[in-house]
């Protein structure tokens, strides 16, 4: 009798360490795989995306020229915004914020950003949308309202303006001084 409960503790103690085997292989073959809630995303190792847009304004050989650098980290995005059109004041900046996994039927992502804006002398955060993929980045402008505490927001979100749109680029030389 004590011969069939050794037999049967070691053949449980062998399906046991087989199942741990096949799960430890798993483990690994999806280690680029995040699985959360039944959710299925890739983990993206950081990435630089550069986008620009230049018209020539009323100023021959003066363009307009606009230029937008992300760092994406994850769900994390930081970068710059420039703004320097030839004939009004110009607005830069960095920000910081969050960024969406890909939109499945639109195949883009949307960063909503804190940027800190400065223009005219003033130094103003305020809220950023940008849409984006792999070749063009839509820079979200529309009415802005203090929100109490100097942070500036979108007065209505849905009324946001997506139709600036910028084209990728390389990132180097993009923001030298």
């Amino acid at each position: 009798m004590k011969t069939k409960n050794w037999n049967y503790i070691i053949v449980v103690m062998f399906i046991a360490a087989i199942f741990l085997g096949v799960k430890y292989q798993m483990d690994n073959r999806n280690s680029g795989v995040l699985i959360n809630n039944n959710e299925i995303s890739e983990v993206i190792d950081p990435m630089e995306l550069c986008f620009v847009k230049s018209n020539e304004s009323t100023l021959p050989g003066n363009p307009d020229k606009f230029a937008l650098k992300m760092k994406l980290d994850g769900k994390n995005v930081t970068g710059e915004l420039k703004l320097l059109p030839a004939e009004k004041d110009s607005l830069v900046g960095a920000f910081e914020g969050t960024v969406s996994s890909v939109d499945n039927q639109t195949m883009s992502r949307t960063a909503d950003l804190w940027w800190q804006s400065t223009g005219e002398g003033q130094t103003v955060k305020q809220q950023l949308s940008v849409i984006f993929d792999e070749s063009t980045a839509n820079i979200g402008f529309g009415e802005m309202e203090d929100r109490g505490d100097g942070v500036y927001v979108y007065k209505d979100i849905s009324q946001v303006d997506y139709s600036f749109i910028l084209t990728d680029t390389t990132c180097s030389g993009l923001f030298v001084k």
